[in-house]
């Protein structure tokens, strides 16, 4: 019967090292940080067989939550979930970011640190959970957590893989979080660029006025630029939006 029993126990830990490398490859390859926290949430609660899992990515700027990725929570429920975690205290999420270590919640109901959960939480039908720190060096990224049915012990090796995913993940989501910013930064400089090229380069007013416009709509997200040109006292504006193209509008003289 031992032997039976240490041949499950070691068919499941090559399974879970299997799983573990197959996720390194794959949010190492992936540079979107959605898809990055969704391939995560989706190795926490296959390999672990939890009901559900969640994965909270800080803001580094503003401490506060830059994206949250959940799967198994009802629909219904996830709502009040979500606000209380983005906000309270008294969360599974900031009981972790708080110890900056693994916690362990065998019991949600009787569990004092979870008061602004314990009611989604349990409509829910989630009644255990343990999270894991999303840890880079000493820079805290976010939070792992996975879910269970019922209350119970959680085992050292669920708290040993989640960990082991969680350091894979860190230092992915650092590196795409680094991309995205290049990228931008790239971006800015090249509509920047585009826009002095444009002034300097174009005789006709009108024409470096749509370049100008089209960057700044591209750069700034807004909805709509309007720009304002006084050409022998008389105002012409350059006006473009998102579904538009640009278009001149010759208005009133200055006076």
């Amino acid at each position: 019967m031992s032997q039976v029993v240490a041949t499950k126990s070691l068919y499941e830990e090559i399974r879970r090292l299997r799983a573990l490398v197959s996720f390194g490859r794959q949010v190492t390859a992936e540079r979107d940080l959605h898809a990055q926290l969704r391939l995560l949430c989706q190795a926490a609660q296959r390999t672990t067989a939890a009901a559900a899992a969640a994965v909270l990515l800080r803001d580094p700027s503003s401490g506060g939550v830059d994206a949250i990725e959940t799967i198994g929570f009802p629909p219904a429920d996830e709502p009040a979930w979500r606000e209380a975690a983005r906000g309270q205290c008294d969360t599974e999420i900031a009981q972790i970011v708080k110890v900056r270590r693994p916690v362990a919640f065998e019991d949600v109901g009787s569990d004092d640190r979870l008061g602004a959960v314990r009611e989604s939480l349990l409509r829910a039908g989630l009644c255990r959970a343990v999270g894991v720190p999303l840890l880079v060096g000493a820079d805290l990224l976010g939070v792992v957590v996975t879910y269970g049915g019922a209350p119970g012990n959680v085992s050292d090796e669920d708290v040993e893989y989640l960990t082991s995913l969680a350091e894979q993940a860190g230092l992915a989501i650092e590196n795409a979080r680094l991309y995205r910013e290049v990228r931008d930064r790239l971006a800015e400089v090249t509509g920047l660029q585009a826009a002095s090229a444009a002034l300097v380069e174009e005789l006709q007013p009108e024409r470096s006025l749509r370049v100008v416009a089209q960057q700044a709509l591209a750069l700034s997200g807004a909805a709509t630029v309007s720009i304002e040109l006084l050409r022998q006292g008389r105002w012409a504006r350059c006006r473009r939006t998102r579904a538009t193209r640009t278009r001149f509008i010759r208005a009133r003289s200055s006076c």
